[in-house]
C-alpha cells in the first residue's frame, strides 16, 4: 500500500523538493505507526494519528501545486 502512494508522490515531484520528500517519508511512518497501533486494538486513537498526520501531506502538496501556477 505505501508503495502506491510514493508512485503517485514521485510523479508530481517534478524536481527535487526538499518539503515534499520529508513530508512524504513522516506520512509513511505515521501509517506504519497507525497499522502498529490497530493491531493493538487502539483504534480511536490510530484513526486520528493518521488523519492528523497525513494531513500534513496533503496540505504541502496543495501549496506546493498553488506556488507552481
Amino acid at each position: 500500500m505505501n508503495f502506491v502512494l510514493v508512485d503517485v508522490m514521485m510523479s508530481f515531484m517534478k524536481k527535487e523538493n526538499p518539503i515534499l520528500e520529508l513530508s512524504l517519508k513522516f506520512a509513511l511512518k505515521i501509517i506504519d505507526y497507525s497499522e502498529l497501533l490497530e493491531q493493538h486494538k487502539k483504534y480511536v486513537v490510530a484513526r486520528e494519528l493518521l488523519r492528523s498526520g497525513t494531513s500534513i501531506g496533503a496540505n504541502t502538496n496543495e501549496v506546493q501545486t498553488v506556488l507552481h501556477y
